[in-house]
């Protein structure tokens, strides 16, 4: 049997030229693969049953009893959403923070205005290393008077995180432009000039910041680097760019996840040598010229604008048959390729969307 790690290492690849993501082709622009794997690296990593151990232990009762027990890393490494598209709420002032840490393997969320709803908990996403999946979870702080209460897969998650209970995946948007988050075109506020709802995001963004350090929340988080103060010269390395490193970091875990769906799947004994061939470029599976060609016109679409000029036959000569290799893959064996993007938006096959 193919070893996942084979699948998993061979798909990085597939995807980051093809990019079931752009952000890897996008990132290759502003770091280079060393500091890309710095960020990525496992330590000592901190996870929910850390986090669990200290709630329970020291019998927190708020969000913001918990936040100064975090790691460094999730105090620095955050972005926030202005606009959230989540069941959990927030407003201009009162962003919904997620925090993602070195490797995203661990995702918090909260928010910061007690009439949003989701103000009474902390919302976890866990990537687990020994199933390659990613685990929901919620940590509920109802009212001062009882105790935290951990709740595993929440049904609300499901639908907006996937449509397999047992098999969810984290929602981002992918490219250089993350609707609802400060920073959101490019990590930066550069194009106000050009955007009026830029500007007006510019704006909030420092007011937030004038209360950010007196909030019992957000007071906890490192706002030592504002978005509205690194330059464009600083842009060029990864870890001053929080919105294209979560979606960088998330990636790389969704083709982890995608790797076991493969290995897993019905069917997948039968075509291994055939999909060995297709992973070492010795054959090829059959694509349909419908499939293909449907594959060609949303690469084509989404990829011209992020390079600024229309995408030539040659181009996408050279960068289809990633996208082809792996959605034919995954199309022989009858998997659900509207659950492979991790954007939140209309889910097709293609990953261009």
């Amino acid at each position: 049997m193919i070893p996942t790690s084979l699948v998993a290492t061979r798909f990085a690849k597939v995807f980051g030229t093809a990019a079931i993501a752009v952000v890897t082709v996008v990132t290759a622009a502003v770091c280079s693969e060393a500091s890309a794997q710095a960020l990525s690296q496992d330590q000592t990593r901190f996870t929910f049953d850390d986090l669990k151990k200290i709630v329970q232990e020291k019998d927190l009762r708020s969000v913001e009893d918990v936040l100064p027990y975090l790691p460094v890393e999730y105090k620095t490494s955050f972005t926030l959403m202005h606009k959230s598209r989540s069941i959990q709420h927030s407003s201009p002032w009162a962003p919904r923070a997620i925090l993602f840490g070195n490797d995203a393997k661990l995702v918090l969320a909260f928010n910061g205005d007690p009439t949003d709803a989701g103000y009474d908990r902390l919302e976890v996403i866990e990537f687990k290393d020994e199933t390659d999946k990613f685990e929901f979870k919620f940590i509920y702080f109802a009212n001062p008077e009882t105790k935290a209460e951990v709740i595993d897969n929440p049904m609300n998650c499901i639908g907006c995180h996937g449509r397999q209970p047992n098999d969810l995946h984290p929602d981002w948007d992918i490219g250089l432009v993350w609707r609802g988050a400060y920073g959101s075109q490019d990590d930066s506020f550069a194009e106000t000039g050009l955007d009026p709802d830029l500007k007006v995001e510019a704006e909030n963004y420092v007011k937030f910041l004038e209360g950010a350090a007196n909030h019992p929340r957000y007071r906890a988080l490192d706002f030592s680097r504002p978005l509205d103060q690194v330059s464009k010269s600083e842009r060029a390395e990864l870890e001053n760019r929080p919105n294209l490193r979560l979606g960088f970091l998330l990636t790389r875990l969704q083709i982890k996840r995608i790797a076991r769906q493969i290995e897993t799947a019905d069917g997948f004994q039968a075509l291994e040598h055939q999909i060995v061939g297709q992973l070492l470029g010795c054959q090829s599976i059959q694509v349909e010229p419908a499939f293909r060609a449907d594959i060609e016109a949303k690469m084509r679409a989404f990829l011209t604008p992020i390079y600024g000029q229309p995408m030539t036959d040659e181009f996408l000569r050279d960068q289809a048959p990633g996208s082809l290799e792996a959605f034919a893959i995954g199309k022989s064996l009858g998997l659900d390729l509207t659950e492979w993007p991790i954007t939140a938006e209309k889910r097709t096959y293609a990953i261009f969307d």
